[in-house]
Protein backbone atom coordinates (compact mmCIF):
# COMPACT_ATOMS: atom_id res chain seq x y z
CA UNK A 1 0.00 0.00 0.00
CA UNK A 2 1.50 3.83 -1.05
CA UNK A 3 0.51 6.34 1.76
CA UNK A 4 -0.77 9.17 0.96
CA UNK A 5 0.00 12.53 3.58
CA UNK A 6 -0.70 15.83 2.35
CA UNK A 7 0.48 19.01 4.53
CA UNK A 8 -1.46 21.52 4.67
CA UNK A 9 -1.01 25.00 6.14
CA UNK A 10 -4.11 26.73 8.27
CA UNK A 11 -4.85 29.95 6.18
CA UNK A 12 -6.69 33.60 7.33
CA UNK A 13 -9.50 31.67 5.01
CA UNK A 14 -9.71 28.44 6.88
CA UNK A 15 -10.25 30.54 10.51
CA UNK A 16 -13.00 32.41 12.17
CA UNK A 17 -12.14 35.16 14.41
CA UNK A 18 -11.20 33.05 17.04
CA UNK A 19 -8.38 31.85 14.64
CA UNK A 20 -9.13 28.25 14.85
CA UNK A 21 -10.37 25.98 11.86
CA UNK A 22 -14.14 26.36 11.14
CA UNK A 23 -15.85 23.39 10.29
CA UNK A 24 -16.29 23.44 6.74
CA UNK A 25 -12.27 23.78 6.40
CA UNK A 26 -11.86 19.91 7.81
CA UNK A 27 -14.00 18.67 4.60
CA UNK A 28 -12.27 21.13 2.55
CA UNK A 29 -8.90 19.79 3.64
CA UNK A 30 -10.42 16.10 2.77
CA UNK A 31 -11.52 16.85 -0.38
CA UNK A 32 -7.79 18.40 -1.02
CA UNK A 33 -6.15 14.87 0.53
CA UNK A 34 -8.84 13.35 -1.83
CA UNK A 35 -7.02 14.88 -5.27
CA UNK A 36 -3.56 14.87 -4.24
CA UNK A 37 -4.32 10.59 -3.51
CA UNK A 38 -5.76 10.29 -7.36
CA UNK A 39 -2.79 12.64 -8.21
CA UNK A 40 -0.58 10.37 -6.61
CA UNK A 41 -1.75 6.86 -8.77
CA UNK A 42 -1.92 8.94 -11.99
CA UNK A 43 -5.57 10.21 -12.06
CA UNK A 44 -6.26 14.05 -11.60
CA UNK A 45 -9.18 15.96 -11.76
CA UNK A 46 -10.10 18.36 -14.99
CA UNK A 47 -12.46 21.28 -14.36
CA UNK A 48 -13.43 19.32 -10.80
CA UNK A 49 -15.87 17.45 -13.91
CA UNK A 50 -13.63 14.27 -15.49
CA UNK A 51 -11.16 12.06 -14.57
CA UNK A 52 -7.88 12.33 -16.57
CA UNK A 53 -5.71 9.19 -16.34
CA UNK A 54 -1.97 9.48 -17.83
CA UNK A 55 -2.98 13.08 -19.73
CA UNK A 56 -6.20 10.86 -21.43
CA UNK A 57 -9.58 12.12 -20.63
CA UNK A 58 -11.81 9.21 -19.04
CA UNK A 59 -15.76 10.36 -19.55
CA UNK A 60 -16.09 9.39 -15.89
CA UNK A 61 -16.11 12.52 -12.58
CA UNK A 62 -16.47 11.85 -9.10
CA UNK A 63 -19.54 13.19 -6.77
CA UNK A 64 -19.09 13.01 -2.88
CA UNK A 65 -22.52 11.61 -1.51
CA UNK A 66 -22.06 11.40 1.93
CA UNK A 67 -19.64 13.64 4.48
CA UNK A 68 -18.68 12.61 8.28
CA UNK A 69 -16.34 14.55 10.52
CA UNK A 70 -15.32 13.54 14.18
CA UNK A 71 -13.44 16.61 15.49
CA UNK A 72 -11.00 16.14 18.39
CA UNK A 73 -9.05 19.25 18.48
CA UNK A 74 -8.78 22.53 16.60
CA UNK A 75 -6.55 23.66 13.74
CA UNK A 76 -5.13 26.83 14.32
CA UNK A 77 -3.84 29.88 11.55
CA UNK A 78 -0.57 29.14 10.46
CA UNK A 79 -0.59 25.31 11.88
CA UNK A 80 0.67 22.89 9.50
CA UNK A 81 -1.69 20.04 9.50
CA UNK A 82 -1.07 16.39 7.85
CA UNK A 83 -4.67 14.98 5.77
CA UNK A 84 -3.90 11.57 5.59
CA UNK A 85 -6.57 9.66 3.04
CA UNK A 86 -6.33 5.87 3.35
CA UNK A 87 -9.33 3.68 0.62
CA UNK A 88 -11.69 1.95 2.87
CA UNK A 89 -14.13 0.25 0.63
CA UNK A 90 -14.50 0.03 -3.02
CA UNK A 91 -17.69 -1.29 -5.19
CA UNK A 92 -18.74 -0.71 -8.54
CA UNK A 93 -19.72 2.43 -8.97
CA UNK A 94 -18.78 4.08 -5.35
CA UNK A 95 -15.81 4.61 -2.87
CA UNK A 96 -15.62 5.03 0.32
CA UNK A 97 -12.50 7.12 2.32
CA UNK A 98 -11.18 7.74 5.37
CA UNK A 99 -9.46 10.45 6.59
CA UNK A 100 -7.99 11.57 9.49
CA UNK A 101 -6.05 14.98 10.08
CA UNK A 102 -3.25 15.43 12.59
CA UNK A 103 -1.23 18.69 13.67
CA UNK A 104 2.22 18.43 12.12
CA UNK A 105 4.46 19.23 14.88
CA UNK A 106 2.89 17.17 17.72
CA UNK A 107 1.31 14.67 15.64
CA UNK A 108 -2.03 15.52 17.42
CA UNK A 109 -5.26 14.23 16.19
CA UNK A 110 -7.53 17.16 15.05
CA UNK A 111 -10.23 15.17 13.01
CA UNK A 112 -11.30 11.68 11.43
CA UNK A 113 -13.61 11.28 9.07
CA UNK A 114 -14.79 9.75 5.46
CA UNK A 115 -16.36 10.80 1.98
CA UNK A 116 -18.17 8.32 0.38
CA UNK A 117 -17.90 9.22 -3.95
CA UNK A 118 -20.00 7.90 -6.43
CA UNK A 119 -18.48 7.91 -10.01
CA UNK A 120 -21.03 9.84 -12.53
CA UNK A 121 -20.74 10.87 -16.59
CA UNK A 122 -19.90 14.22 -15.92
CA UNK A 123 -22.32 15.14 -18.82
CA UNK A 124 -26.02 13.49 -17.51
CA UNK A 125 -24.27 13.51 -13.49
CA UNK A 126 -26.10 9.49 -14.07
CA UNK A 127 -24.08 6.94 -11.57
CA UNK A 128 -21.84 4.64 -13.76
CA UNK A 129 -19.29 1.63 -12.90
CA UNK A 130 -15.72 2.65 -12.00
CA UNK A 131 -13.75 1.81 -14.63
CA UNK A 132 -11.36 -0.57 -14.59
CA UNK A 133 -8.41 0.86 -15.16
CA UNK A 134 -8.70 2.93 -12.33
CA UNK A 135 -10.45 0.14 -10.37
CA UNK A 136 -6.87 -1.21 -10.64
CA UNK A 137 -5.52 2.17 -9.27
CA UNK A 138 -7.27 2.54 -6.44
CA UNK A 139 -7.08 -1.40 -5.59
CA UNK A 140 -3.33 -1.38 -5.71
CA UNK A 141 -3.13 1.21 -2.83
CA UNK A 142 -5.75 -0.66 -0.41
CA UNK A 143 -5.14 -2.13 2.50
Amino acid sequence: MSKCEVTIRVTWFDVGGTKVATFPSYFKWFYQGFVEYLRNIGIRILDNTELLIDGERTNVGFRVIEAYCRYKGSAKLDELIIVTPIIEKLDEKSLNINFTIHEKESKKLLAEGYLILITVDPLTVKPINIPQPIVERLRKTML
